[in-house]
């Protein structure tokens, strides 16, 4: 089966700043991959009939789908660090800085 191009570009970067893509990553991967598929799709949609139909006098229910996948997307790119902030929490989660609390105890 061929891999999604989006899991593809994942992997690769997470392989690249993390050395691998560990197992317990993948339902993760998998569940950003259908997200950002529904919000192509939601997306399209919204291009085709417009965001507001005024007939009903109604906006389009699928900008509530689009506002989900949005929030989804972001929590999950959070939890796999994959964007500048996460990135920057776990570096700074990573590096020990043992040395200078113990210092400015002293001090």
């Amino acid at each position: 089966m061929e891999e999604n191009k989006y899991i593809t570009t994942i992997k690769k970067y997470l392989v690249e700043k993390y050395g691998s893509v560990k197992e317990e990553w993948e339902l993760s991967i998998s569940m950003l991959v259908d997200t950002l598929e529904t919000y192509a799709e939601c997306k399209k949609v919204l291009k085709e009939v417009g965001i507001y139909n005024y007939e009903r006098n109604k906006k389009n229910p699928l900008l509530g789908t689009l506002k989900e996948c949005q929030i989804t997307m972001l929590k999950i790119v959070k939890e796999l660090g994959i964007s500048p902030y996460a990135a920057s929490k776990i570096k700074s989660m990573v590096e020990d800085d043992t040395d200078d609390f113990i210092d400015k105890l002293v001090n």
